[in-house]
């Protein structure tokens, strides 16, 4: 396999300069495409899109936005970047937290990305949100539509996964390490070694570009490719334990090996193309390659194919085959130049993008996350926690009754404040926000929300249909201080404390009692949160009970205690 040292062999400086070339490369590509991009949305569609001149320039333009029953007019800023860039960001934050990268992606990361998703793709989103209930994608509980979901992780082989993972080749340690990180990290949203094989290549090539000390031939970059597709058995050892059946593996491994005969032919037109040198026009390349078809555009290998070609093709010319990129006709044009932009990037580093570089979204935000990737700088000290569905949703709530200049907790644990305020029409308003470490991210939400029932107004709905109404379960404890600390670290949340109190939930409060805990006659407490078997793990309870989805353990005074996967979202 080709060398990709997560070890710099140039000068610090140098390194320094490509990944910030990287990083801002992949958005600028991304912003220049995103108009451009059959699925983006553009008013006037294709006519609209012929009519836009090839030129590196970021221009406003306006989507159509919203689910199809309530349709809208999302007016994007020019400069303003994709999903494509939010997933690498948010790939980026993970890779700071060192060794905890991978709980962080899952726990954290993709639950929150649906909340100021712009232009997400399909597979990405159903994967979010079964991360945000708690449940790995491949393990979809049995529901009415739950063997189609399953089906469709398993299908899902396009580009989603080398879209972000650029974070990976400037983190990893080597090439075996970069392996089972693109494997690890591609695996939580897509189950197709498409996508994964794709990832894999793109990501060898990014890594070997980022460490070398001059520009390569094309030969070496096309070498560095095919080394890097590794077999389908070393590719099925890196699978979660639980991702499948036997038999599903075993599809996996045919599958994978399939897919890698299928990148190796792409990757021979690549190969043919660059050899024949101006004999043929470059956008007749990519069209061989399938860039231009919408049945296969957006595969995972088609567009790490592509963007290969692109930057070794262009690489006396790096802006010019940004542009290329972005305006190819009916591509995947944000996805096919972010990629570019990353190779690019790469080989050249941050002062060819010009006035793109700092006129692109968040500019000095991308600087600094990619100085903090190329120096090492992390936040490993600092333990993952995911927050439980209610809050998300709470934060979320807050915001759509926020005023401009109003703070708070981002549901991913950054505080934020709100910039502006703006009426998209009649029913909705954009909520911008900046955060804490200086990305800014837009909320569309209506103006004037119902009020929904939630799960702590379930006692109100009790009152209404019994007479009654639930004040308070109080339950006792001998050490108020070790049951703080449980549930707080179980649930992820800061509890409200008293001076012999502690409310768990609302409703359910422990009080201390100087005489021990109290006799319960058999009590059991059932808790809805995201991953609860990680949440045992986390605070050290011993399960004693795995049936359907539900985890049993006790807790620090010995009451039965059993958690199962919030699937209210």
């Amino acid at each position: 396999m080709a060398a990709s040292s997560g070890r710099p062999t140039l000068s610090a400086d140098r390194f320094g300069n490509r990944v910030r070339g990287v990083i801002v490369g992949t958005a600028c590509g991304d912003a220049l495409g995103w108009p451009q991009e059959q699925r983006g949305g553009l008013l006037g569609g294709q006519r609209a899109r012929d009519q836009r001149q090839p030129e590196p320039v970021f221009r406003s333009w306006t989507r159509t936005a919203g689910h199809y029953r309530s349709r809208y007019r999302d007016v994007v800023d020019a400069g303003a970047y994709s999903d494509d860039t939010q997933l690498m960001l948010a790939t980026a934050r993970a890779c700071l937290h060192g060794s905890h990268w991978a709980a962080h992606l899952v726990e954290v990361e993709l639950p929150t990305w649906p909340i100021y998703q712009r232009g997400g793709g399909g597979a990405v989103l159903r994967a979010a949100a079964s991360w945000a209930r708690g449940v790995a994608p491949w393990r979809v509980p049995p529901r009415s539509n739950g063997t189609r979901s399953l089906r469709t992780y398993r299908d899902a082989g396009a580009n989603g996964v080398a879209m972000r993972i650029a974070p990976h080749s400037i983190c990893a340690s080597g090439p075996s390490d970069l392996t089972g990180r693109v494997i690890r990290d591609g695996v939580t949203t897509h189950g197709h070694p498409r996508a994964l094989v794709g990832a894999l290549v793109y990501a060898h090539v990014l890594a070997y570009l980022l460490r070398a000390e001059s520009v390569l031939g094309c030969g070496e970059i096309l070498g560095v490719a095919e080394r890097s597709l590794v077999e389908a058995t070393r590719a099925a050892e890196l699978l979660p334990e639980d991702w499948g059946t036997p038999e599903q593996v075993d599809e996996f491994i045919t599958t994978w090996s399939a897919t890698c005969g299928e990148m190796y032919q792409l990757l021979t037109v690549v190969d043919a193309a660059l050899r024949g040198g101006s004999a043929s026009a470059p956008e007749d390349t990519l069209r061989e390659l399938g860039c231009c078809d919408s049945d296969s555009n957006g595969s995972g290998t088609i567009t790490a194919a592509g963007a290969i070609f692109v930057a070794a093709h262009f690489a006396d010319e790096p802006l010019s085959g940004l542009v290329a990129a972005a305006f190819l006709r009916k591509a995947d044009t944000d996805t096919l130049a972010s990629m570019a932009g990353g190779l690019l990037g790469a080989m050249h580093g941050y002062e060819w993008l010009g006035s793109l570089g700092s006129s692109v979204q968040d500019a000095s935000y991308l600087v600094s996350v990619a100085a903090d990737l190329s120096s090492g700088r992390g936040i490993a000290a600092r333990p993952t926690v995911g927050r439980p569905p209610t809050l998300r949703r709470a934060a979320v709530d807050e915001l759509v009754l926020s005023k401009c200049g109003d703070t708070g907790i981002f549901p991913d644990g950054r505080t934020y404040r709100v910039a502006a305020i703006d009426r998209v029409d009649e029913q909705r308003q954009r909520v911008r926000l900046c955060l804490d470490d200086g990305q800014s991210v837009i909320l569309d939400t209506p103006i004037a929300p119902e009020r929904k029932v939630r799960p702590h107004d379930s006692a109100e709905v009790s009152r209404k249909r019994s007479g009654g109404r639930l004040i308070e379960t109080v339950l006792p404890t001998s050490d108020l201080g070790r049951c703080a600390d449980f549930y707080g670290r179980l649930l992820g949340a800061e509890l409200a404390v008293g001076t012999d109190t502690v409310t768990v939930v609302p409703g359910i409060a422990i009080r201390e009692s100087r005489g021990g805990p109290e006799p319960a006659g058999g009590l059991e407490i059932t808790l809805s949160v995201p991953a609860p078997e990680a949440a045992l793990r986390r605070v050290g309870a011993e399960i004693v009970r795995m049936e359907c989805g539900d985890f049993t353990a006790t807790d620090p005074d010995g009451r039965r205690l059993t958690l199962r996967a919030d699937d209210s979202e």
